[in-house]
């Protein structure tokens, strides 16, 4: 059965485009993460740095990799 959800759903592009809007968590402390300092030094100071995505192990944020797996 056709109906709109799987129209919508069923097309790659359009799910992609959609599921763009909701903001990435971090994987372990489920977190909104943004992308100001991906690739960057340790800014343990700054707020923005904790909730950034890191660059070597992605879907984890700034913050869990460097203190929580201890991962430089």
């Amino acid at each position: 059965m056709v109906n709109p959800e799987n129209k919508v759903f069923g097309c790659d592009d359009l799910r992609k485009e959609i599921l763009s809007f909701f903001p990435k968590r971090c994987k372990h402390c489920h977190k909104k993460m943004n992308n100001l300092y991906k690739n960057s030094h340790k800014y343990y100071w700054k707020e923005d740095w904790k909730k950034s995505e890191n660059g070597k192990m992605p879907g984890y944020c700034n913050w869990c990799v460097c203190y929580i797996f201890e991962y430089y």
